[in-house]
C-alpha cells in the first residue's frame, strides 16, 4: 500500500490532476490534515469518497477552491463572509454559506442542506492540484469516519491503502489539526474550532 505514496512533484500532480478527471480518488495534503478529493461536479465520484470513508450521506463534505473568486462562483458571499475570507484565506478555515447550486458540484456534497463549506488551503501541493484539475475539488479528511485525520503520508496509506488511487506525500501537516469551520449561511456560528479561534473571527467581524 506505501507503493500509492508518490513525492509531491510536479509531475506527480499532474497525474493526480488526471484521475481526478478521471474520476478517481486520491490523497493529499494541506496545512491541517491530509484529505481525499475528487472533482467536485462529478456525482458519482463524489459518492465514492463517502463509500470509502464510510461516511454517512447526511453528512456533508467540503469543497476546495483555487481562490476567493473561485469559491463565489459556487457559494453566497454577504459582505462579511467577504471580508473573514479576504483576512483568513487562505488558510485553516472552511466557511459555510448559502449554495449558487453551481453545476461545477454535485448536489450530494451538501446533503440537502442548501448550503456548502468553501475552503482555499494555504498549502502549494493543495492549490496546485486544485488549479491542475481545472477545476474545485470535494473533499474530506483522509481517514475513515471517526477515525484520526492523518498528517502524513504514511498514515493515509494505513487508514485508507487502496481505496484511493495515490496519494501525495507533501510532508507532514504544519498545523496538524482539522479547519475551524464558520457558519455563514445565516447566523454568525463556529461549528468546529481549530487553530483560528472564535474570538479572531469575532473581531474581524466587529473591525
Amino acid at each position: 500500500m506505501y507503493s500509492l505514496v508518490k513525492p509531491a512533484s510536479p509531475d506527480n500532480i499532474a497525474l493526480a490532476a488526471e484521475y481526478l478527471k478521471e474520476g478517481k480518488i486520491v490523497a493529499f495534503p494541506t496545512e491541517t490534515v491530509y484529505g481525499i478529493a475528487t472533482l467536485a461536479g462529478n456525482n458519482a465520484a463524489v459518492s465514492r469518497i463517502y463509500a470509502v470513508k464510510f461516511r454517512s450521506g447526511e453528512v456533508p463534505l467540503q469543497v476546495i477552491c483555487e481562490d476567493l473568486l473561485q469559491a463565489e462562483k459556487i457559494g453566497e458571499f454577504d459582505l462579511r463572509a467577504r471580508k473573514i475570507a479576504e483576512k483568513l484565506w487562505p488558510g485553516p478555515l472552511t466557511i459555510v454559506v448559502k449554495s449558487k447550486n453551481s453545476p461545477l458540484i454535485s448536489d450530494i456534497i451538501s446533503a440537502g442542506r442548501g448550503t456548502v463549506g468553501l475552503r482555499v488551503p494555504d498549502h502549494p501541493v493543495a492549490f496546485n492540484l486544485v488549479k491542475a484539475s481545472g477545476g474545485p475539488i470535494a473533499a474530506s479528511s483522509a481517514n475513515i469516519s471517526g477515525k484520526k485525520s492523518p498528517i502524513t503520508a504514511r498514515e493515509v496509506a494505513d487508514s485508507l491503502g487502496q481505496k484511493v488511487s495515490l496519494i501525495l506525500d507533501g510532508g507532514r501537516c504544519s498545523v496538524g489539526v482539522s479547519s475551524t469551520v464558520i457558519d455563514l449561511s445565516e447566523r454568525f456560528d463556529v461549528l468546529r474550532e481549530g487553530v483560528i479561534k472564535r474570538r479572531q473571527i469575532e473581531e474581524i467581524l466587529a473591525d
